[in-house]
């Protein structure tokens, strides 16, 4: 499988209003601005680890007040850890009265592999991390939460670790009865 390169290009902003911009293959969208009532990049961050480590899916949701954006990670396979493939999907839901409105629209729909998408998330995490550090995030991110760190290095780890294939039976391996095979009698 060819895989669509991503990119995010992540702009943490000012005064609690985060953006980026999602590039996967030929496609891209702008993500936000979101505020600071959700851990946006931490939660970012832990949805590509959960991925990485074998969830089949991942949500973020992203405050842009009243409304929300969600990124969706979906495995496309049944391939755990890194290998395989993922839906990338960006929804936008108009909020009424404290609840989003499903379906929403569909800012970006595409499909890359595991491995590139959690790549992306850790490269833009880093980059916000090298470009601020920990005291100028939470002064301009100014949410409940400091810089994921621990998630960042986290993912970092299961980026460099693949997961063992799991065994694959093969059919000689077994013998199927049905329980009417002739008996062997000693007369």
């Amino acid at each position: 499988m060819t895989s669509a390169s991503i990119s995010i290009d992540y702009d943490l902003g000012r005064s609690g209003w985060s953006k980026f911009t999602l590039t996967v293959g030929d496609r891209s969208t702008k993500v936000g601005a979101f505020s600071y009532c959700t851990d946006a990049l931490g939660d970012l961050v832990r949805a590509a680890l959960a991925m990485a480590t074998g969830a089949d899916r991942a949500e973020v949701r992203l405050d842009l007040e009243p409304d929300q954006q969600w990124l969706i990670f979906q495995r496309a396979n049944r391939s755990s850890g890194l290998g395989g493939s993922c839906s990338v999907t960006v929804l936008e839901l108009e909020e009424l009265d404290g609840l989003p409105q499903r379906p929403g629209r569909a800012l970006l729909e595409a499909t890359a592999r595991v491995e590139t998408m959690a790549r992306a998330v850790a490269d833009a995490a880093q980059a916000v991390w090298d470009r601020h550090g920990a005291d100028e995030y939470s002064t301009l991110w100014m949410g409940d939460r400091g810089f994921p760190l621990s998630a960042l290095r986290a993912l970092q780890c299961a980026l460099e670790v693949e997961d063992p294939a799991p065994y694959e039976s093969d059919p000689d391996d077994f013998v199927y009865t049905t329980g009417l095979e002739p008996r062997e009698t000693d007369d």
